[in-house]
């Protein structure tokens, strides 16, 4: 008698159990149904998507190698603009130097002849 008890008990939480677990399981397969609705979209989307990434990636190389270029030509005009004007600025400094230096000594020979 305590097994029939028991065995009723037991099918009577079985039961139970079953009726709870319903909504859940159909929750589940929509859930499923729209996880596999999206895989689905991402599938057919991804190889656009992937090809636009390499484009852009592809660009943005070709404008990096340009723009170092770019600064390349700048640092090679910098250095022959300095260069061209360094060594005609360094020849006028020693000129006006011998300049001021010759004037300083004629000055200082009229200040002793007088």
């Amino acid at each position: 008698m305590v097994w029939e008890i028991a065995l009723v008990i037991f099918l009577l939480v079985l039961s139970m159990l079953t009726l709870l677990l319903i909504p859940t399981v159909l929750q589940l397969r929509s859930t499923l149904s729209k996880v596999s609705s999206v895989l689905e979209t991402v599938n057919k989307n991804l190889p656009s998507i992937i090809q636009d990434v390499n484009q852009i990636t592809s660009q943005a190389a070709k404008a990096g190698t340009q723009i170092q270029n770019a600064v390349d030509d700048i640092v090679d005009i910098e250095r022959r603009v300095a260069h061209q004007i360094k060594r005609p600025a360094i020849e006028l400094a020693a000129t006006l130097g011998a300049l001021l230096k010759a004037i300083q000594t004629l000055l200082s020979l009229f200040s002793r002849k007088k």
